[in-house]
């Protein structure tokens, strides 16, 4: 079960990771964000916040209007924006 400051852990770095990618010049995407939360916080893990999937989490911290989510495919992937 998931603890609330898990999860507003979870949205700290998420935040972070955004604004790095930003500054460093791209389009943020759901994959590189992943990467670079881990490399931010290497014991980030989705599934320990009660999330099966990377995405679960991300569309989470869009309806906790933490980020912004602009649908890339069909196939799942995103640009995320900080709110």
């Amino acid at each position: 079960k998931k603890s609330q400051p898990d999860l507003a852990k979870a949205y700290q770095t998420l935040c972070e990771a955004v604004e790095s990618l930003e500054r460093s010049g791209g389009k943020v995407t759901n994959s590189s964000l992943k990467s670079k939360m881990l490399a931010l916080n290497p014991s980030f893990k989705e599934s320990n916040l009660g999330f099966t999937k990377f995405n679960k989490f991300l569309l989470r911290a869009q309806e906790d209007k933490i980020i912004i989510l602009k649908s890339l495919s069909k196939a799942g992937n995103y640009i995320v924006e900080k709110r």
